[in-house]
């Protein structure tokens, strides 16, 4: 699997990370929007997935459909700690 993050960062943070995985060849691609207490859990995807975007939605400012529609995802997974989900002001929208 290659990781690629892009150079668009905010705090020295990534927005979006790219994993690519050569050996799935299914053609699905996940968009993960999430908070931290989800990067353990994003690895275990990897061999299911052609590719997996993650975005941060404390540091990425641009629309999920957008990035969804952009990155062609044939899944989409909202991953966050319950307290996250309920209080953070920056995915107040997605709900």
């Amino acid at each position: 699997s290659t990781y690629n993050i892009n150079n668009n960062t905010v705090r020295t943070k990534p927005q979006i990370i790219t994993i690519n995985n050569e050996n799935v060849d299914n053609g699905k691609v996940l968009l993960v929007v999430k908070d931290s207490y989800a990067n353990c859990f994003v690895p275990f995807l990897i061999n299911h997935y052609e590719s997996i975007v993650v975005l941060d939605t404390r540091y990425y400012r641009n629309g999920v459909t957008t990035t969804a529609e952009d990155i062609g995802a044939t899944d989409i997974l909202f991953l966050f700690n319950l307290n996250t989900l309920d209080s953070d002001t920056a995915i107040a929208g997605i709900y």
